[in-house]
C-alpha cells in the first residue's frame, strides 16, 4: 500500500488572467507540511486546533487534547488518552 502512495504527488498550480490581460501564476512544487517542507511544531498545533474548531469542537476540549497529545512523549503509559473519550 505505502509504495503505492509513493506514486501520487501533490503540487499546487494556479494562473489568474486579470481584467488588465496580465497573467499571475504560482507554482507549489509539493505538499506544505509534507516530508519536504514540513510544518513546525506551532503550525501543526495551529492546524490541529484550526481543524477541531471548524469539526464543531469546543475550546476546551481542543486544548485539552492538543496538552494530551504535549504529554505523550514523557507519559509512564498512554492512559490520559482515556480520559479524552466522549
Amino acid at each position: 500500500m505505502r509504495q503505492n502512495l509513493r506514486r501520487y504527488v501533490y503540487t499546487g498550480h494556479m494562473r489568474v488572467t486579470c481584467k488588465d490581460g496580465r497573467t499571475i501564476e504560482a507554482v507549489q512544487p509539493h505538499l506544505r507540511g509534507g516530508k519536504r517542507e514540513p510544518l513546525t511544531e506551532q503550525e501543526l498545533e495551529a492546524k490541529f486546533l484550526a481543524n477541531v474548531q471548524f469539526g464543531g469542537w469546543p475550546a476546551p476540549r481542543a486544548h485539552a487534547v492538543l496538552e494530551t497529545c504535549r504529554a505523550l512523549l514523557d507519559a509512564p503509559d498512554m492512559s490520559g488518552l482515556a480520559a479524552l473519550r466522549e
